[in-house]
């Protein structure tokens, strides 16, 4: 008997049998794309060894007044244990009201290069000398999120438009840290990451 035949003498088990296979073949899709990383959104790293610093934004097209969150991390790229020595303290409060040290910022410029938003000119900073020792391969992170207003304190939404956010390390506009009790100061930023408000 051919399969023609045989879906015609029976097609209430032809139509079960198609049924199962569909079922079989979406569960077996679903299973392999759940396997997949999830898809991570624009990023932009400086190296300068022993350190790689890194921003990255979860998406690169925003609603206007849409919650932008920033992450930003710090990585030890070398083989040994380091400490770096911050010379002065930041620390903000997240989206859970939860206290944080902040060992880096954000700055968001716009079309035309002007900066419109750092992170720290609405905080003020504490000057006590703190650590941070960080072994092979460990990184630090802070996660901001950023409510499209020009200045923190100033309440003005930003226009639509397309804008630049970068990372830079220490907070504040002048100063630095150090590594292992080095004499020279260092700081560091990234290149810029493009996104669109609107």
């Amino acid at each position: 008997m051919s399969l023609k035949s045989w879906v015609k003498n029976h097609p209430l088990k032809a139509s079960s049998l198609v049924l199962i296979l569909a079922a079989a073949s979406i569960a077996t899709t679903y299973a392999y794309l759940s396997t997949l990383p999830a898809k991570s959104g624009p990023q932009a790293s400086i190296e300068s060894y022993p350190l790689k610093l890194t921003v990255g934004l979860n998406k690169t097209e925003f609603a206007l007044g849409e919650n932008i969150t920033i992450n930003i991390s710090l990585e030890n790229v070398s083989n040994e244990t380091i400490t770096l020595t911050f010379y002065s303290a930041f620390a903000g409060i997240d989206i859970e009201n939860e206290y944080h040290q902040a060992h880096f910022e954000y700055v968001i410029t716009d079309i035309n290069g002007t900066e419109i938003c750092r992170w720290s000119d609405s905080r003020g900073a504490l000057a006590v000398v703190n650590y941070v020792t960080l072994d092979p391969g460990q990184k630090l992170f802070n996660m901001f999120v950023w409510d499209q207003d020009i200045g923190d304190d100033d309440a003005v939404q930003i226009p639509v438009g397309t804008y630049h956010v970068r990372a830079a390390m220490p907070p504040g506009k002048s100063g630095g840290f150090n590594i292992n009790s080095d004499t020279a100061w260092v700081s560091l930023e990234t290149p810029s990451i493009m996104f669109t408000v609107g």
